[in-house]
């Protein structure tokens, strides 16, 4: 579970907030959060990320389960590349973008799925 760190990373970009912010608010130190690159974290540890970072935890892990159908989102560098950059974008400048993306669905409904 080495790419756990990188996961949380990217989760955090996409809810604009940090990894030492997760920390403070599930009162996980940071240090724990970063040595599970070396180290499975524990079940309750995982659910306590997922939960302050309003995921799954099958999202959090990449692990798929019937409730998630969103979890490969986070293995596409595209979609994390553009989740990033949105992350410091006013929410009229979101919107721009998802209304952008509906056209896109609209007048491709089936390309690159």
């Amino acid at each position: 579970m080495g790419d756990i760190v990188d996961r949380i990373r990217n989760w955090c970009a996409i809810r604009d907030t940090s990894i030492p912010q997760i920390a403070k608010k599930t009162g996980i130190a940071q240090s724990t959060i970063y040595a599970w690159n070396k180290h499975n974290p524990s079940a309750d540890k995982l659910q306590a990320i997922a939960d302050a970072l309003d995921i799954t935890v099958a999202e959090l892990t990449g692990k798929p389960d019937m409730e998630s159908p969103q979890v490969g989102l986070l293995d596409d560098p595209k979609i994390v590349k553009v989740a990033k950059r949105m992350s410091g974008f006013s929410e009229a400048r979101k919107e721009t973008v998802v209304r952008v993306v509906e056209a896109l669905e609209d007048e491709y409904p089936k390309a690159g799925r």
